[in-house]
């Protein structure tokens, strides 16, 4: 059987057992998967995270850099690439401190391809989901900036459900005035409602400060 087509997904895998990693490497190509080997968590280190959507599979235990020691190194520089740990043999308190970290799963050797493959999948959907959320966000700040400070106040006023003659007094400006900044709001921040407007800036009150 022909293997799958290579995606723009990247496995980063982890792996000092040789003889295991060339299997696990067939596997995951043989998914579709784009396959980066390591035999060591310091030769990863050297390389880092150069694509995305991408996953991590780390052996829990290895010569040098351990895969937690590389978890804490790695989510220390703010890498938010999801991570999954593999292992033969590690002590409780290793993998609650992993999943702690955020591990998304932990295997223990032997395990069967299919469920290695699928774990992956699912980390690497949130990884493309962690992305989409990351250039949502920004996006919206560049609207947000795009808005002069008068504008910015009468959105925060639209926020709290004020209408123009509120605004117009909290701000000391004719309600005429609040109406053309109401409607600069909604079209330099892409939206034809104030709902609309709520909705795109929900959980993003650090970013507007309210």
């Amino acid at each position: 059987m022909p293997k799958s087509k290579k995606t723009q997904s990247h496995v980063y895998l982890i792996e000092d057992d040789a003889d295991l990693r060339q299997e696990l490497v067939y596997s995951l190509e043989g998914a579709g998967l784009t396959v980066m080997q390591f035999d060591t968590a310091e030769s990863f280190l050297k390389t880092g995270v150069t694509h995305s959507p991408s996953v991590i599979v780390a052996d829990m235990v290895l010569p040098g850099l351990s895969g937690l020691k590389l978890f804490e190194s790695i989510r220390g520089q703010g890498i938010q690439t999801p991570l999954v740990f593999i292992s033969g043999y590690s002590e409780p308190n290793q993998i609650i401190d992993g999943m702690k970290l955020g591990a998304v799963d932990f295997l223990w050797k032997p395990f069967k391809s299919d469920a290695l493959i699928k774990v992956v999948v699912q980390a690497m959907v949130q990884d493309m989901q962690r992305h989409m959320q990351a250039a949502n966000l920004k996006n919206i700040e560049l609207r947000w900036h795009a808005l002069s400070d008068r504008e910015r106040e009468v959105c925060r006023l639209m926020l709290a459900g004020r209408g123009n003659k509120d605004i117009a007094e909290v701000l000391q400006i004719q309600p005429d005035t609040v109406n053309k900044h109401r409607m600069k709001v909604l079209q330099k921040m892409q939206v034809n409602t104030r709902p609309e407007l709520i909705d795109l800036l929900k959980g993003c009150e650090s970013l507007i400060g309210v």
